[in-house]
């Protein structure tokens, strides 16, 4: 009986080589979408992390029966409260939340019909003072804007905007 001594022990140099340099191909050719979905992905948690705020406004002024807001700025938004009262209009930030960088807010139709300053107070019942919309943009980017809404009834709505 003829016995063979030549079994194969593992890969060739070639073949490791060429595994190496499909995967590298495949890596670059993905690495464009996955940095489009990053920048989607920043923008979406800063939509909602503005709708958070109006959320938090909302539900403090309906668990103290003080009037709560939120103003905004173009790269940052505010929690605020006035206290017992309205009168003066004084109030106090109780929070702010900075946007990551390349983050702003823009098309604001949120304004306040009183001071003319873009907020919105919520009522002891918990509607809101003014309603409108703001958009959440990433800066130069082609991506799609996410949009928070605050509607007459006081409902706090995020969409994605093409």
């Amino acid at each position: 009986m003829i016995r063979l001594s030549y079994m194969k022990r593992g890969y060739t140099l070639v073949e490791l080589i060429v595994v190496v340099a499909v995967i590298g191909i495949l890596a670059s050719m993905a690495m464009p979408s996955l940095h489009r979905y990053q920048h989607k992905a920043r923008i979406k948690e800063q939509a909602y992390l503005v709708a958070d705020l109006l959320f938090a406004a909302q539900e403090q002024t309906l668990a103290e029966q003080n009037i709560y807001g939120v103003v905004f700025g173009s790269t940052d938004a505010s929690l605020i409260t006035y206290g017992e009262s309205y009168e003066g209009q004084d109030f106090t930030v109780e929070e702010t939340k900075v946007l990551r960088s390349g983050v702003s807010m823009s098309n604001n139709t949120i304004v306040d019909g009183e001071s003319g300053e873009n907020l919105v107070r919520f009522s002891r019942a918990g509607t809101p003072s003014t309603t409108g919309s703001v958009a959440i943009t990433y800066e130069s980017s082609a991506d799609p804007s996410y949009t928070v809404e605050v509607s007459p009834s006081g409902a706090i709505k995020v969409t994605q905007t093409p």
